[in-house]
């Protein structure tokens, strides 16, 4: 958990880093955590820590005084992105919510997902 004002969460390499001004305080493995908790507005996280986070399947989740406030996951493996596309040409070749809605069913049920 970080909750210390002017931490700073870092990568180097597969690890993440934790530094207080230029001071190391602390490197881990990134595949020996699985989440990392901030809760102070007075800290920040590097793009490059967050996309090492999201390659081994951390997630980020954002408190405020132990409230969430938002989460970074890693996306869903498996996830149909060819669905999505068509699900998004139809969209844009038809306009209206209620015009896409049926042809999406039926992609999705072409796909072999039906909801």
């Amino acid at each position: 958990m970080i909750s210390s004002y002017g931490i700073f969460l870092g990568a180097s390499g597969e690890r993440l880093v934790i530094k207080k001004q230029s001071e190391v305080l602390r490197e881990i493995s990134a595949f020996e955590v699985s989440q990392v908790l901030l809760d102070t507005k007075g800290s920040s996280v590097s793009s490059a820590a967050m996309r090492l986070m999201l390659k081994h399947g951390v997630e980020l989740l954002i408190l405020r005084r132990g409230r969430l406030l938002g989460k970074l996951s890693p996306a869903r493996r498996g996830a149909n992105i060819h669905l999505k596309m068509r699900q998004f040409a139809v969209r844009d070749a038809k306009g209206s919510p209620e015009a896409v809605r049926g042809r999406v069913v039926r992609l999705e049920a072409e796909a072999g997902r039906v909801y």
